[in-house]
């Protein structure tokens, strides 16, 4: 079972493209054991995001999902899933729908050290779906490990954009230190998207 609640206050800010945001999320997931290799999911889920804005804006996502991993070797597994999500957007009067199927394929590698995995992912927001497919390299390393995933991803117009990410990670006698760089994409609009790159 799963709760939560988080929001976005802003102060000293008249700025309208700036509204207080509360989100709340519920959530239940049944795992399912055929065999001691393979294991299916059931998950719903809903999610509510409400805005201080002037229409009142309330997004409401409802998602379900069925997933199966399958262990293929002592080596490899794969995880796929594949569900539904449904949006409702309110707000000045109005009412939008947007829904669609929604799904994932992830298969791993094991390496002597570390591991490759192939990601395909179509996920989907109130402003329409995106389908994302990368590639990654887990490899360890004496006194921690580096970790390099490369991609392409596509909204449902324009063409596809290069994303990425880097992680690497230090073991300390005390401790542990990181670094990342991200690049991302996000569907702000039903037509436009941001680009988000982030060093950590």
């Amino acid at each position: 079972l799963e709760a939560g609640f988080s929001g976005t206050d802003y102060e000293d800010t008249t700025d309208a493209a700036l509204p207080d945001i509360d989100r709340y999320r519920l959530g239940a997931t049944a795992r399912l054991t055929f065999s001691p290799v393979t294991e299916g999911r059931i998950g719903i889920s809903r999610s509510v995001s409400e805005e201080d804005d002037a229409g009142r804006t309330r997004i409401t996502d409802d998602e379900i999902e069925i997933g199966l991993t399958q262990e293929l070797s002592a080596r490899s597994r794969f995880e796929a899933a594949l569900g539904y999500a449904m949006f409702e957007t309110e707000g000045f009067g109005t009412t939008e729908d947007e829904d669609g199927l929604i799904g994932r394929f992830d298969y791993e590698w094991d390496m002597p050290d570390g591991r490759i995995d192939a990601l395909f992912e179509v996920s989907r927001s109130e402003d329409g779906a995106r389908t994302e497919l990368s590639f990654g390299r887990l490899r360890e390393l004496p006194l921690g490990a580096l970790t390099a995933r490369i991609g392409l991803s596509k909204a449902e117009f324009g063409d596809p954009e290069l994303i990425g990410r880097i992680d690497w990670r230090r073991d300390l006698p005390d401790g542990v230190l990181t670094a990342s760089l991200d690049r991302s994409l996000r569907t702000t609009d039903p037509d436009s998207e941001a680009t988000t790159t982030a060093l950590v």
